[in-house]
């Protein structure tokens, strides 16, 4: 072979493979070129054979840290030699299947210039090259070339574009590259005035240093920021009215983490690693109680950018909070004009760089020995995940309605979105759209050959839906919610057949009952809701999820007379109901009005909750069960539970009701708190096992998993391990995508394609 013309698929555009490319083909003796194509890498190799052989072995096994290569093709070719070598202008023509690589930390070559006095980029905040810094977050379209980000509105300047030229350097096309004379730069405001300092992020650090709360601008949103003090932390919970809502610290490295958090191994890798998470670790005592109030872990993150590294050069302190600047339920701010606008922050640092992508932190927790996402965002997207087999249909998924994700799936590919957040508000739903959009831009995908939405009918994701299939003249689907959760963890783990314990808050279901502790038999005669927990009401609907006593009244109301349950919750719960209230919610449960019943695990933790004391009003998403959690974790589970199995339609129901009323003896008796919590957390794992692997059993489907919001909870996941693997199963979680709603559109689009097979 003479000749090669080859087409690199992966992630291989934004990670220096062009320049990898060249520098191959210099030392293998290749002539030719190397070019982006819209989504792939084109490369005309010419040589004789043994130096075509060697570059090709050559690229894959040197190919650059941030490069991940799905597939390379090869078609021989008759070129003649060409003389050289060169990097030629970029296409929007070719192939598909490559993607951007998502935005990394500053690496230390970086770190080491602007720490540097001697070095022009000393200092300075935008200090990148081809192996660190911005990327998803700076693209408007592929190819991924300078004119088609946002460093566009940046010239180079005569020593930049040196470097940007030289195969050598290691700026060699490296796209955000630039410096003091040429790039983009932060400015100080003190309400909407611009405060005159030579040093802005200095004097932005001093600000924080005082007490003052600071709004930062970083590569994919704003962060609000403000020294760990409790007293601090309390004023930015006023201003910004989240009052119990945990808040993440960035510090300025693992000893700093240490003093604050009880590291693991693999907690460590993940807070050091090029993606830089947030990491939800268990805090020490000493750790700001404001911070994360009612919770065992607090969220640490390490510096990610030059900016962050230059801030901790400039005070003694060991951290910040730092938590995302937006209103509640919308998206984070983007643009400097609405940061110093919103009035949450006493001083605003901002930069003049357009953020085209929006990104909130991804957030990690170790659930037993395996990380999960809570939120899969900056980092990891647009980077897809790998499927066991290839789609025929290019199919879409839009989510559920709260952490929504949209996911899209081409050929083995599924490209999750970054983390949307709650599509109930207007903004939220026009950034899922966006979102998507800018997904289908970036992955070159001209049609769509179905969308997929979730059963409820009060979703806005669904009309989303309707305006997209309209768009692209393609069917709309529905697929159930937990039949999607169930599908999801199918989907990263390769399985064709589980036992999927679908556990979470709400989700419609097939029978237009509320679901949520659902058992999930997927095997060749498709899918099955073997098992759940018992069905219990809900006294005013919606508000039995925001005050956790009505759902506590619901389950005990059929296991006391009206009279001893208002004595229960008087000794126990008396602050919880306001004048009247109490009267009111036993009249709903004793007509049935507004009074809808759910077997979701969720609300049974949240019962649980309200009856020890933890919480009485839910003010962010899972805090009853969260604190409860937090309370667990100082007990031990070893106070006797009863569980109970009953029988529905074929259905195995286990028994929620009597869990609570023994937690109400158990607390009469003496009991410790922690102890009942920790007691119930286990039974409610057990039964829930118990009922997998009766399922399993049944059906001769060996591996089970577990699924949805209640799959971060440590305690009830290791437990329910445990039992399954002492009965010889096979054990699965979600290590890619959420395991929460955030994985709901990747199990919407591999449930429909499955099902379409």
């Amino acid at each position: 072979m003479r000749g090669a013309r080859i087409e690199v698929t992966g992630i291989v555009q934004g990670v220096g493979f062009r320049p990898f490319v060249y520098r191959l083909a210099k030392k293998t003796g290749i002539t030719g070129y190397v070019k982006n194509m819209g989504n792939s890498v084109e490369i005309l190799a010419v040589g004789g054979g043994e130096e075509i052989n060697d570059f090709l072995a050559g690229l894959e096994r040197d190919a650059p840290p941030l490069a991940r290569i799905d597939n390379v093709s090869v078609q021989p070719t008759d070129e003649k030699d060409l003389q050289a070598f060169k990097i030629v202008e970029s296409s929007s023509a070719g192939g598909s299947g490559s993607v951007l690589p998502p935005d990394v930390c500053i690496c230390e070559t970086c770190l080491a210039e602007i720490n540097d006095p001697s070095n022009p980029r000393y200092g300075y905040p935008f200090t990148v090259c081809v192996d660190c810094g911005a990327r998803y977050t700076i693209i408007e379209t592929v190819p991924y070339d300078r004119v088609n980000t946002s460093m566009t509105d940046f010239p180079m300047c005569s020593e930049c574009k040196r470097e940007y030229e030289d195969p050598v350097d290691r700026r060699f096309h490296a796209e955000p590259t630039c410096c003091p004379a040429c790039g983009p730069s932060y400015h100080l405001y003190y309400g909407s005035k611009l405060v005159d300092v030579i040093n802005p992020v200095e004097a932005a650090v001093g600000k924080l240093d005082e007490g003052r709360i600071v709004a930062v601008m970083g590569v994919g949103g704003t962060h609000l920021a403000s020294a760990l003090d409790d007293t601090v932390v309390q004023r930015l919970r006023r201003r910004f009215n989240r009052p119990e809502k945990p808040f993440a610290i960035m510090v300025r490295g693992l000893e700093a983490a240490s003093k604050f958090a009880s590291l693991s191994e693999i907690e460590k890798r993940l807070l050091t690693s090029l993606r830089r998470p947030i990491v939800a670790v268990q805090k020490k005592s000493v750790a700001p109680e404001l911070v994360a109030p009612g919770l065992d872990n607090i969220g640490i993150m390490l510096p990610y950018t030059a900016l962050h590294h230059l801030m901790f050069n400039y005070t003694d302190a060991d951290g910040f909070v730092m938590t995302s600047a937006n209103l509640p339920g919308e998206p984070m701010f983007t643009e400097a004009e609405k940061v110093v606008a919103s009035g949450f922050s006493d001083y605003c640092l901002v930069h003049n760089r357009r953020i085209l992508n929006r990104v909130d932190d991804s957030v990690i927790r170790v659930v037993g020995s395996r990380p999960a996402f809570i939120r899969r965002s900056r980092g990891y997207v647009p980077e897809p995940i790998q499927l066991k087999k290839e789609s025929e249909e290019v199919v879409l998924g839009l989510g559920a309605e709260l952490n929504v994700t949209a996911c899209l799936v081409k050929g083995d590919q599924a490209f999750l979105t970054q983390y949307i957040g709650d599509t109930t508000k207007l903004r939220t739903l026009e950034f899922l759209e966006s979102a998507v959009n800018r997904l289908l831009k970036l992955t070159g995908t001209k049609s769509v050959d179905r969308i997929v939405i979730d059963m409820h009918p009060g979703y806005a994701t669904r009309a989303l839906g309707r305006r997209l299939a309209d768009r692209f003249g393609t069917p709309l689907s529905e697929v159930q919610h937990h039949y999607a959760h169930a599908s999801s963890l199918m989907a990263e783990n390769r399985l064709d057949e589980v036992v999927c314990l679908s556990l979470d808050g709400a989700g419609y279901g097939l029978d237009g009952s509320v679901w949520g502790g659902e058992v999930i038999c997927v095997d060749e005669g498709g899918m099955t809701r073997s098992a759940s927990l018992e069905p219990q009401p809900m006294p005013g609907g919606d508000l039995a999820a925001v005050y956790p006593a009505r759902m506590l009244a619901g389950i005990l109301h059929s296991h006391y007379s009206e009279e001893e349950l208002k004595s229960v919750l008087a000794r126990h719960r008396g602050d919880a109901f306001r004048d009247g209230e109490l009267d009111l919610v036993l009249k709903q449960l004793r007509s049935g009005f507004n009074t809808p019943f759910t077997s979701s695990t969720g609300r049974v933790l949240d019962a649980a909750a309200a009856l020890l004391g933890v919480c009485s009003l839910r003010t962010y998403e899972g805090e009853p069960a969260m604190k409860l959690e937090a309370l667990a974790a100082r007990g031990t589970p070893e106070l006797d539970f009863p569980i109970i199995f009953s029988e529905t339609e074929g259905r195995q129901i286990l028994e929620t009701g009597v869990m609570l009323r023994r937690g109400v003896e158990l607390l009469e008796s003496g009991a410790g708190r922690k102890d009942i919590a920790a007691s119930i957390q286990n039974t409610l794992a057990k039964g829930l096992a118990i009922s997998a692997v009766k399922c399993g059993r049944q059906n001769r489907v060996k591996a089970i998993g577990v699924s949805g919001g209640v799959a971060y909870n440590n305690a009830i996941v290791t437990e329910i391990e445990r039992h399954v693997k002492s009965e010889g199963f096979e054990f699965y979680t979600q290590t890619q995508a959420p395991p929460g709603d955030g994985g709901i559109s990747l199990g919407q689009v591999w449930h429909t394609i499955k099902k379409g097979r």
